[in-house]
């Protein structure tokens, strides 16, 4: 866990000071916007539309995944398309299609944000910080809900679901991130809400800060061992 001292400057300027930090890595849903029932609710009507009653409760575990992985787990047992009838496969990448699109038409008009966003993403930029977004979401509605809570301003990149071959927790999507923004890993950190972010940007060999404004509990995240928990991003400046 990050150490930090009894001191005036905030927890972000401890950790920028200590680890001669350049930039900051941003999940998406769940870590700036709250837009993580929408997702499920997306998943539920067409796993319901294609005849298949999924517990709620798998799907929210599975938050900060691809679209495309989420399918393969929950209704074809994680299986390779090697592993599954030609049928299959076309049934799976249909449906993870209409689960994308299903998303964009329950986006809100004003998604609503988590504390402290706009203003920490503005902060941190005041501090000099690069911030990139990486998000298991499409492009398209990446920039939708950007744009709608207004920060896509303060991003130096972004990547989205389109721009990795291997979803979460795998490392793919915070390395590119990483290369993206130009820095070490040694001098960035990742901020995400779900477990996944956290296996993911553990295996990618960068330290990570969990937020408990997602899916997924305290106690859930502690569990997985990130370097600091905080109840939302308000806790760093």
């Amino acid at each position: 866990m990050i150490p930090f001292e009894t001191m005036a400057s905030t927890r972000m300027e401890q950790v920028i000071a200590r680890y001669t930090l350049k930039g900051i890595i941003f999940d998406l849903d769940g870590t700036l916007t709250n837009t993580l029932d929408q997702h499920v609710e997306a998943f539920d009507r067409v796993f319901k539309r294609n005849g298949y009653n999924v517990d709620r409760s798998k799907i929210q575990a599975n938050m900060g995944r691809r679209p495309f992985d989420i399918v393969r787990d929950l209704i074809f047992d994680g299986k390779s398309d090697d592993a599954l009838p030609k049928a299959q496969v076309e049934k799976l990448y249909r449906m993870a299609q209409e689960k994308i699109d299903m998303f964009t038409t329950l986006i809100p008009q004003h998604p609503p944000t988590m504390p402290g966003v706009p203003d920490v993403l503005a902060r941190a930029k005041q501090l000099g910080l690069k911030l990139a977004v990486v998000s298991s979401t499409t492009y398209k509605n990446v920039k939708i809900i950007l744009d709608r809570i207004d920060v896509y301003k303060y991003l130096d990149a972004l990547v989205t679901g389109e721009d990795v071959k291997i979803g979460k927790p795998h490392p793919e999507a915070f390395l590119k991130g990483a290369e993206k923004l130009g820095f070490p890993k040694e001098n960035l950190i990742v901020i995400g809400d779900s477990i996944h972010d956290i296996g993911s940007a553990r295996q990618g060999g960068l330290r990570i800060i969990a937020v408990a404004t997602g899916k997924h509990t305290v106690a859930e995240l502690e569990a997985k061992h990130p370097d600091l928990v905080i109840p939302n991003l308000l806790g760093l400046f």
